[in-house]
């Protein structure tokens, strides 16, 4: 089961997904959701024609009235998700097999947490405090 942000129906019967991010440069793990997206799409019998992303364009100058079609970026990304469609069944069966082992099995204390917000923070960083500096924004280690 996927969301898909926009789902645009081409006239030749295919869709075309188009991935929204509040990013201003496309990262690597928007094409690996896009991926996967594809994928099951597919799988559900849907001929997927494009994947593109739409992101916030950074030289954008706003003046009195917005303009999306200048706010925004769309960019085709079809190469590079193709690249990772390849390895979504792969990926399928690891997460299954991360989903099988019980919590004492876990080591995740080597991933990196990229949200503030991570529901799984206490798993990877149970000892750090609340109030550490681990837990400001943007930093990482090297």
């Amino acid at each position: 089961l996927v969301r898909v942000d926009i789902l645009k129906k081409n006239e030749d019967n295919s869709v075309s997904l188009i991935e929204v991010k509040s990013a201003t440069r496309p990262k690597p793990e928007h094409y690996i959701d896009l991926a996967f997206q594809k994928w099951v799409i597919e799988q559900a019998g849907f001929k997927v024609k494009e994947t593109s992303l739409l992101y916030i364009n950074k030289h954008y100058i706003f003046s009195t009235i917005l303009d999306l079609e200048q706010y925004f970026t769309l960019e085709n990304v079809d190469e590079k998700v193709n690249n990772e469609v390849t390895k979504v069944e792969e990926n399928i069966q690891d997460a299954i097999k991360l989903l099988a082992l019980k919590e004492a099995e876990l080591n995740l204390s080597s991933l990196e947490c990229r949200s503030a917000n991570c529901s799984f923070k206490s798993l990877c960083s149970p000892k750090v405090a609340l109030d550490s500096v681990e837990n400001l924004r943007a930093l990482h280690y090297k």
